[in-house]
């Protein structure tokens, strides 16, 4: 996130070698792209930390570990927990109280004029998507309803190895 509200997709990783272990791999390319910087990361819930933490535990490269432990729940530069940041301090009207991002997604959406400005026009790009526009709003009947953005993602499935990404865990396999 720039200083302007630009959002900018800088890396992403995937290891797609079979009968080879990616964590070694996803470490250095995860040390690589948050080691040098000064910001804040970002992880929704506990699971980032319980997967880092034990997928350093079993880390040859002293050095990536060296890089990432900081992130770690009790290390110097530990990744903000968003969702626990939501949990205690935002309600949306539409989420039923649940602190699930998916959840929260299109009722956050639904509620903000800066989010449909700033995702309102196919602007966003990254290594799997050009020009997408997240914000959509759909009428039904007769109010303007936002369109979940699981819903557009689904619309990309097919150039995304048709692997079923809206449900559950596939998300974020």
């Amino acid at each position: 996130l720039h200083e302007d509200g630009r959002v900018e997709h800088v890396t992403q990783f995937l290891h797609a070698e079979p009968g080879h272990s990616p964590n070694n791999a996803f470490l250095g390319a995860l040390g690589e792209a948050v080691g040098d910087c000064e910001g804040s990361v970002f992880r929704w819930g506990i699971h980032e930390n319980t997967i880092l933490k034990s997928l350093l535990q079993n880390n040859e490269d002293e050095n990536t570990s060296k890089q990432l432990r900081p992130l770690l729940t009790d290390g110097s530069r530990a990744m903000v927990d968003l969702m626990k940041t939501a949990t205690l301090g935002y309600f949306v009207s539409g989420s039923d109280g649940s602190s699930s991002i998916k959840r929260l997604l299109s009722p956050t959406l639904q509620a903000s004029a800066r989010l449909d400005q700033c995702y309102g026009t196919p602007s966003y790009s990254s290594h799997n998507f050009t020009n997408i526009q997240w914000f959509q709003r759909v009428v039904q009947g007769g109010h303007g309803k936002v369109k979940d953005p699981y819903n557009i993602l689904a619309e990309y499935e097919s150039s995304l190895m048709s692997m079923n990404v809206t449900d559950g865990g596939a998300a974020i396999a």
